[in-house]
């Protein structure tokens, strides 16, 4: 963001000194905000801002001009230690915290192996059962998971069933936490940018919803298609602003990638050919659990 700033005349004019010390610490402040900027997508960019740049910018505030325009209220109103993403860097741009939110799904994993080709193989069998058979890699390790739920209470009753009838099964968790940018765009575009920050997340319950309504016998092979097809719809329209974005900030690019898979394997399942319940059972499911990993590996990436 850009303020006109207007130089008051002082009826006495001030030393040499004061102005190399303007100078001087105006470079450091560049050179720190750049570096902050470079880095702000991560925790140690958070903590320069709050360690290293209030105290530079404290350090020369009566070397400050004297400001005669107001900041918009969204800057003023954004919330200390946010990171920082440009969509304008114009006069005409405005700040506002926007917060890509946190995501939790309770997981019932089936197995753990250090073999990739058993997992597959307990995948396959779990699909031919209407499970997701997602294999989750998770270092050196595969885990095969059968379902996810948006509630842990009921994601432990099922695995709590399946031990009594003799099945090995255990819980696992997606877990993220939200996490808040200060964003630069005009003011018109505020509330779809916002939109697409949600669009993911929102995306992941919404299917969550639907596969726990399909397994409730709520909805027919045909109608959780079409749910499917829906769900795709709201995340491409929430995400219009943003998928036309073009450029060198990290976090939206990383953003986009993320969408773009999870908006492929939606539109997977919505235009599915199976007509079997059990076969679209497995693929809704999958689709799922990718986009609730697939947004869990997208938000890591930010600290």
């Amino acid at each position: 963001m850009e303020y006109k700033r207007n130089r008051r005349r002082s009826k006495a004019r001030r030393s040499r000194k004061e102005t190399g010390e303007a100078g001087r610490a105006f470079i450091a402040i560049c050179m720190v905000a750049a570096i902050v900027y470079l880095v702000s997508a991560s925790a140690a960019g958070t903590w320069i801002a709050q360690n290293v740049v209030v105290p530079v910018f404290s350090a020369v505030e009566r070397f400050k001009p004297a400001q005669t325009e107001t900041p918009p209220a969204d800057a003023a109103e954004a919330s200390e230690g946010a990171m920082q993403v440009a969509l304008d860097t114009s006069r005409k741009a405005v700040d506002a915290d926007m917060t890509l939110p946190a995501v939790t799904c309770y997981a019932l994993q089936m197995g753990v192996y250090a073999s990739e080709e058993n997992a597959l193989s307990q995948s396959a069998q779990l699909k031919k059962m209407g499970g997701g058979g997602y294999v989750l890699k998770d270092a050196d390790r595969y885990r095969v998971i059968a379902a996810g739920y948006a509630a842990e209470a009921d994601a432990r009753s099922v695995k709590d069933r399946l031990v009594e009838q003799g099945v090995d099964c255990a819980l696992y968790t997606f877990s993220t936490d939200a996490a808040t940018y200060r964003v630069s765009a005009q003011e018109e575009q505020l509330a779809s940018v916002r939109a697409g920050f949600a669009a993911i997340a929102n995306a992941q319950q919404a299917l969550t919803d639907c596969v726990l309504s399909f397994d409730a016998g709520k909805l027919g092979v045909a109608e959780g298609k079409a749910e499917a097809g829906r769900i795709a719809d709201t995340l491409k329209a929430d995400m219009a602003l943003l998928s036309g974005y073009e450029g060198e900030q990290t976090t939206l690019s990383s953003l986009l990638s993320c969408y773009n898979d999870a908006l492929s394997a939606i539109e997977k399942a919505a235009k599915s050919d199976v007509a079997d319940t059990s076969a679209f059972a497995a693929e809704l499911k999958y689709a799922q659990l990718y986009v609730t990993d697939r947004y869990a590996a997208f938000m890591r990436e930010l600290y």
